[in-house]
Formats: C-alpha cells, structure tokens, sequence
C-alpha cells in the first residue's frame, strides 16, 4: 500500500486551491475500478449514484503530478473521478438527485459533459484505508467551441497594467488570483491587451500563497494581443483571474515575441481613445479597492455627472450589454434588454420570468458582468433558492441565544451585504435563482418592505439580532446592516406545476420581465454578425459599476407628471373594472408611480429618440405590473379575462379585451402585449378553469 507522508498530505490538500480543465477520459484502461461497467459514465459499485472520469488537460499543480509518478497502488488511476455531487447546482443535469432510474441518470450526465471542457478543482481525499482519490468539484462547463485535442496552460490575469509593470520592475510581491503556490511558475500572464512572456525568474513570496515575485524584468517580453483571436483559443477559468490558453497557440507567439516583442521598459505608442472624455479619470470618479477590509469604508463622495456625460454612458452600458449577450450566444431583442434595464434601475427587485431555456439566468448574470461585477470580487451573489426555504433565516441565518453568536446561513447573503455596506461606491447585484420554488414572501418577507423605503434613510435596515440580547460576534454581524442604493436584487421565476404564484404585496413592488424568445432564424443571423460585432470593452467596467455613475442614468423626474390627464382617466377605469371583480385587486398608488417611472427613466439614444416608443413600454408596464396581479378561477374572474375557445380568435365576454381595444385605449398604446396576454389567460380560463 502506498503511503503518504504528512508533509506531501498537506500538499496534495493545498492543491485542492487550484483550477484544472480536463475532458471526459476515453480510454477505458485508465477508468478506476469503481463503476459498473467500464465506460466514462457509469453507475458507481453498491450505490445508487454516477460516477465519471474526467482526463486533465491543462497543467496540473506539482504535488499531484508527483503522486501519478510515484504512486505504485494497481487500483489508483491518474485520471480525476466525478460523481454526480461534483455539480454545482445551476449546472446540475435536470432532476437526477432524486431519480432512481440509473440509466437516465447516466446519459443525463453523459449528455452534459461529453464534447465539453470542464473547469474544476481537484478534491484530493484520503481513505482511512490509506488509498488516496483525486475527486472533482466542477465550477462551469464549456460549450466545447474551443479546441479540446490541446493542452492548456493557465494564464493568470493582472488588471492594472501599469501597476503590474510597476511591480516587476521593483521585483514586489504580486497576487495572481487562483494560481498558488503548488504550480510550475506562470509562464504567461495577461493585463489588459497585452500578453508577458516570462522564460524564468519568478521567485515564491513566502507570505502569501500566491504571492509571486518576478527578479529578472529585464527579460520580460509583451506583445499586443486581438482579443478575438484570444476568445477563440482560451477557456475561462475564474472571471477577472485566470484563463487558459491552448498551448500550440501560445507556442505559436514565440517569434513574435522574439521579433517584435517589447520591454516593460520601452515606450508605448498609444493611440488616443476615442472615449477619452468617459474614463474613470478624466470624469474623477473613486475608484474603491475590492480588497477585504475588517471596518467599514468611509466611501468617497461623488459629484453628480452632467447630464450629456450620463446619457452617454448608459447608451454605452446598453451596447456593451447586448455585445455581452452575443458573445455567450445567447440573443435577445434589443428592447427586452432595455425593458430590463429600466426595470432594474427603477425598482426594488426586478424579476426575470418565463418559460425554461429563454436565457434568464444567463441575462441577469449578463448585466452584472457589464457593470464588472463577479461573485470573486464580492460584489454578485448567485442565490439558488430551496423548496425547503420557510423562512428568512434559511437565507440570512439567526442569533443562538444557547452560545450568544450570531450564526449566518450558508447562502452567504449576509457576509455579501456586509460588504455591499462596506463599499458604498460600488454596485452590488444578489440574483435569487428560480425564487418561487419556495413560497417568496415566507423566506423574503423581511425584505418586501425595506425595498420600498427611501434608499438614504437610516431606517431601511434589516434586523438580525435585537440589541437587547448578547452577541459574541456582534463586531462582525452587527444588530442590524442598512441596504442602500448600490444594491440591486434580481429574481429568476418558471412558471410551472412545481413553483408558486407571487403575492399581490410582491407583486405591487416588482416589475416582471418575460424576455421574448427570438425567432429561430433570427437567432442564427444573429450569431453569424458576431463576427462583425465590435468586442466588448472592458473600458467601461470601472464606470459602469460605481454607485454614483449606476444611481446618475435616474431621472428624478415627477413620476405623476409622466401621465397626460386621458392616461390617468383611463388607469383609473381600469381600476373600477378590476375592482368589480376582486376588491382586493386593481391599480395601486404604489404601481402607477413605478409605471411613472419607468417612462421617466426609458434612455434616449443619439438622435433624442426614446430608445422603446412610448406607446409600447407603456403596453409593457401594464402587462408587467397590472395583469401579473389578475389570476384565479373562472368564477371570480370569468367576467373579467373571459373565455378563448378557439385559438387565434377573441376572448368572449371579457371586459378587459374590450376595455384594451376601446377608442379610448387605442389613444393611448396599441396594447398588443397586452391583449395577447389577455387571449392566454382566457384559453387557461376555458381549459382548466383557471387563470395564472
């Protein structure tokens, strides 16, 4: 039996920091004896569960390169072995932790990882038998539009490029983000547009883990890189930190970087940006630092922006955002991007809902990678939701009154908002994804009201603990933490026979988002300008995501005075038709201002044009924010939605349709949303009796 030593235990633990990319193994000889059958993906021996292996392709940290080579046990196998607990959640294969059928559970998870590349970190477990396994805990998967017959080399990612250079210069410790100590030294690194080469040199900093210090930079080499050659040859490790990059392609650069490499220490030509004027600098914005501080950060104060600067950016944010959702492929309508932009700017929580597979997860983590945000850098939370959350200290945790601490749930919101406090001048963004598993307002009830307060009063604070009571910990979990402006909270819902409907009190303070799905034959002509496309740049991410700059695209326009006196007429006879049917029911104060503001706050683009016509946002807003509300059974509501018999015709005895195709209402928008929502409520009323 092979033996590991204490001191190579702890190293091999260590290596656990790293991110590795590997591919389904294909050589049954080298698969574990551990499975089933002698396949890839199999079922695991004496349980229930599925296993696979998982072939690395990228360099792997030392210490489990010197366990492949030394150990001598016949069962150990130096590919990594997967099981289906390796997933993380929002990547899970549908409905397979509680499935008995093995064979679906197998080309369920066949069918996720065959063809992909696969981000992970090595689990290293020791048996108390003595053996030794290399696990996995898989962090993304790509889609496979990267070479996959290649090796990778991890290329860490430094985001100033002056201060980096700086760094080398002086031989200062610099910090690579998930590249530790337990790897060869970086032979690559990235900042900004430009690519190091580093033949030797690098010395460990003994202080920190993945501290590094370059003594040579004499010998440093960079050249300047097309990031969308780059896109095509490197795979995603950890946003803002690492890449890799396919070795036969770095191997490629090499002359280029004898023939027209430069030194850290010669000039640049640079070009001037044509940006110039929106730069963090010119426009003497505070720039915070991310690093973690143990006391709250007295933020720097921000001077308003003019009001054309401010139009600019946000037009910008806007084409940067659709360039973001092209770039993961995912194609949505322009105006479904700037429906949801308004709608997260203006209101408390934004909530994405829809059919399954339309992208909404993937928009929402889209608009915070515009603003630069990412869950490394502690200011994005993605927080999959339960149908086991009750209550709200499933999401926020609860004082032991036993041990006197304050004790934080795993979802890690309260640490997140913590920080949100801590760094005023940035945006923060927590997404609740699939919301409605569980029933909202029981796990979301302290928030429903605090979101509706002014964001700068001191009384918008969620209580954790009373203050009358002892805390232990209290330096760390304060009695209450006030959640300001620079917090946004963005909620995923399916609609299905396995969620729940949305209460009325949440629905009066959310705006729900449908994006439209594109048409097939578009989305393909959408991919294929891709190409043409302008890349994405990452100018703009320090702007985007500052409080100041975020909170400046508001309009502080009256709200009420974004209605003529026919629309207000017309919302307030909407209001008596509904009330007929349901006085608990209608059109609030509190949704008519929120429909306010969205007109107000719709950007213009270049020529003063509203960027979605007015007419139609305020079609949008009523089916968003009023129609959400009217669902129920055919003999309260029969009146009201009426009955769809036969598809691609008009709703029978339904005030609303009739309301909505007035003279009246055709003076005010063409409400096609909102009579097709209308026509889908009344055919549920006529098949089932009921109307969501």
């Amino acid at each position: 039996m092979f033996e590991v030593d204490k001191m190579m235990k702890s190293q091999l633990l260590e290596s656990n920091t790293n991110l590795l990319l590997g591919v389904l193994a294909t050589n049954p000889e080298d698969f574990p004896k551990i499975g089933e059958t002698q396949e890839a993906v199999t079922q695991m021996k004496n349980s229930n569960k599925v296993c696979f292996f998982v072939k690395p392709i990228s360099s792997q940290p030392e210490p489990i390169i010197e366990l492949d080579h030394i150990h001598n046990d016949r069962d150990f196998s130096t590919l990594y072995i997967g099981i289906e607990d390796s997933f993380p959640r929002n990547l899970m294969p549908t409905n397979i932790t509680y499935t008995t059928d093995i064979e679906g559970k197998v080309k369920k998870v066949k069918d996720k990882l065959d063809g992909k590349i696969i981000v992970f970190r090595p689990r290293v477990i020791f048996t108390t038998e003595g053996k030794v396994f290399k696990n996995i805990d898989i962090i993304s998967i790509e889609d496979g539009d990267v070479p996959l017959n290649t090796e990778y080399l991890p290329v860490p990612l430094a985001p100033d490029r002056r201060q980096f250079e700086q760094s080398l210069k002086e031989s200062k410790m610099i910090l690579f983000k998930d590249f530790y100590h337990n790897m060869f030294q970086p032979d690559y690194v990235i900042s900004e547009d430009y690519l190091y080469y580093f033949n030797d040199g690098w010395k460990k900093d003994p202080s920190r883990k993945n501290g590094w210090m370059f003594t040579a930079p004499t010998e440093v080499r960079k050249i300047k890189i097309d990031q969308k050659v780059l896109r095509v040859q490197q795979v995603i490790g950890n946003p803002g930190s690492l890449v890799f990059i396919s070795e036969d392609y770095l191997f490629s650069l090499k002359n280029e970087f004898m023939k027209e490499g430069m030194s850290i220490y010669e000039a640049e030509d640079e070009t001037i940006d044509p940006h110039a004027t929106l730069t963090a600098e010119a426009l003497k914005i505070p720039i915070q630092s991310t690093e973690p501080v143990s006391k709250p950060i007295q933020a720097p104060k921000f001077s308003a922006l003019p009001s054309s600067d401010a139009h600019k950016l946000e037009l910008q944010f806007l084409s940067e955002m659709e360039k973001q959702a092209i770039a993961k492929k995912l194609c949505y309508e322009k105006e479904d991007l700037i429906n949801f932009h308004v709608s997260v700017k203006t209101n408390p929580i934004t909530i994405l809902s829809g059919m399954s597979g339309t992208g909404k997860s993937q928009l929402a983590l889209i608009y915070a990678k515009t603003l630069g945000l990412s869950k490394d850098e502690g200011n994005l939370l993605v927080l999959p939701i339960s149908p086991s959350y009750t209550e709200p200290e499933d999401i926020i945790g609860f004082h032991n009154t036993s041990t006197g601490l304050y004790v934080p749930s795993e979802t890690g919101l309260i640490d997140f908002l913590i920080h949100a406090k801590n760094y005023k001048e940035q945006m923060h963004m927590v997404i609740f994804d699939e919301m409605n598993l569980s029933q909202v307002e029981y796990w979301f009830s302290p928030f429903i009201s605090l979101l509706e307060m002014d964001q700068e009063e001191s009384y918008r604070e969620l209580k954790l603990w009373s203050k009358d009571t002892v805390c232990h910990n209290s330096a760390k979990y304060p009695a209450t933490i006030s959640i300001g402006e620079n917090v946004i909270f963005i909620g995923t819902a399916n609609m299905d026979e396995t969620t729940k409907d949305f209460s009325d009190r949440l629905l009066d303070r959310a705006n729900i988002v449908t994006p439209q799905k594109m048409k097939f034959s578009a989305h393909r002509q959408a991919l294929r300008d891709m190409a043409h496309l302008e890349q994405v740049n990452s100018d703009f991410v320090e702007l985007f995501r500052n409080r100041g700059i975020y909170r400046s695209w508001n309009s502080n326009s009256d709200a009420w005075a974004a209605f003529s006196d026919d629309e207000l007429v017309f919302f307030d006879g909407l209001h008596d038709i509904i009330q007929k049917y349901d006085k608990q029911k209608g059109i609030s104060f509190r949704a008519l201002e929120r429909i306010g503001m969205f007109l107000n706050n719709i950007p213009l683009d270049e020529n003063g044009q509203c960027t979605i016509a007015r007419d139609t946002a305020i079609d949008l807003q009523v089916k968003q924010r009023i129609l959400t509300k009217i669902r129920g059974s055919s003999e309260v509501f029969g009146g009201l939605i009426g009955t769809l018999s036969v598809i691609g015709g008009s709703p029978q005895g339904s005030e609303l349709f009739e309301l909505f195709t007035s003279t009246a209402a055709n003076g005010i928008s063409h409400f096609i949303l909102t009579q097709d929502e209308i026509k889908r409520k009344a055919r549920e009323l006529y098949i089932n009796d009921f109307a969501s």
